[in-house]
């Protein structure tokens, strides 16, 4: 359980990512995703667990030495990391692709928006934050175990195979704003780093763009909050927009 809390290759090559809370433990057993092993403070009020979990009562501090958190929720418990190379490009849906987001916060909240409001993956490009950390499995409250995600070494790649319309959250030349667009039904919505925006290669495999309008002397929002926005839009319109390449 320590060594989960590590670095992303712990995780994978155990197969098993951790989580802290008796929050989480619902939303794991909600969806079907059965707990391995589950470390509880004694006399701890657990729901039923699946038969072949392991549980383990400890005292607080040894607890406290497992856990993820400053101040443990009481139990902590592993599950096994699901498959997150993507088989093929999207061929339907609404999907966002996140280039090199690094923060496990913004990660999490962009997973538990995307859960929310219905989008059907999350891909994560090479410099994003580990899905599966414990920071941005906190962060999500529970959307690791809802929301699918995907994860690809070569954004562009996949977007090269991509047959669904493309559009870059960025403002630019010919962007248009969300207060006025309509979006298809089916899409690829693409999200840039904290700092700098999406890459070149990826603006320029946009079919167009969009950005939110803000009041003057508001220059951007964080990417978190944009990606919540753009993911409420898109749930409530379904109708066709005609973007300028």
């Amino acid at each position: 359980m320590r060594k989960l809390q590590g670095p992303r290759a712990d995780r994978r090559a155990a197969g098993l990512f951790l989580c802290d809370g008796h929050t989480l433990l619902r939303e794991a057993l909600e969806t079907g995703a059965a707990p391995v092993t589950v470390v509880c403070a004694e006399g701890a009020d657990l729901p039923p667990l699946p038969p072949d979990t392991r549980v383990l009562e400890t005292p607080e501090r040894l607890l406290r030495s497992v856990s993820p958190a400053v101040t443990p929720q009481g139990v902590v418990f592993t599950c096994r990391l699901p498959r997150t190379a993507p088989a093929a490009p999207p061929v339907s849906g609404r999907h966002l692709l996140l280039d090199r987001v690094q923060d496990p916060g913004n990660v999490g909240s962009i997973l538990r928006s995307a859960a929310a409001f219905g989008a059907d993956s999350v891909i994560l490009g090479p410099g994003c934050a580990d899905p599966f950390a414990p920071k941005t499995v906190r962060a999500g409250m529970g959307a690791c175990f809802r929301q699918r995600v995907w994860e690809t070494d070569d954004p562009a790649a996949l977007l090269a195979g991509v047959r669904l319309p493309v559009y870059a959250a960025a403002r630019r030349a010919g962007a248009l704003s969300l207060a006025s667009a309509a979006f298809p039904p089916d899409m690829v919505l693409l999200l840039g780093n904290e700092g700098e925006g999406l890459s070149r290669a990826l603006l320029a495999r946009a079919d167009g763009a969009v950005w939110i309008p803000l009041r003057p002397g508001c220059d951007s929002l964080g990417v978190a909050a944009a990606a919540a926005i753009f993911l409420h839009s898109l749930s409530i319109n379904s109708e066709q927009i005609t973007v300028n390449r």
